[in-house]
C-alpha cells in the first residue's frame, strides 16, 4: 500500500511539472506570436493584447482541465461521464 502511495505521489508530482511545462512553453509561443502580430498589424495595441490575453487563459485553463482530469483518472474515478458532460455542455 505504500508503495502504491509513493507511486501516485511520483504521478501527481510528473503531472505537475508538465502542467508548468506545457504553459510555459504556450506562454512563449503566443507571447512571440502576438509581439511579431503587433509589428505587422495597424491594429490598436489594446485589441492585440486581449486577444493574446484571451488565448493564454484559454489555454492555461485547457491544461489545467487535461491535467485535472488525468488526475481524476490516477485516482480511480471514472472520467467519462466528465468528459461527456463538457461535450454536451461546450
Amino acid at each position: 500500500m505504500l508503495g502504491l502511495s509513493f507511486y501516485l505521489l511520483a504521478k501527481i508530482i510528473v503531472y505537475l511539472l508538465i502542467l508548468i511545462f506545457a504553459r510555459s512553453v504556450f506562454w512563449k509561443i503566443v507571447r512571440k506570436f502576438f509581439s511579431h502580430a503587433k509589428s505587422l498589424a495597424k491594429v490598436q495595441k489594446k485589441r492585440i493584447d486581449t486577444l493574446e490575453s484571451l488565448f493564454v487563459n484559454i489555454a492555461s485553463y485547457s491544461i489545467y482541465a487535461i491535467v485535472f482530469l488525468m488526475l481524476l483518472r490516477d485516482l480511480g474515478v471514472d472520467t467519462t461521464p466528465i468528459i461527456t458532460g463538457a461535450g454536451i455542455l461546450g
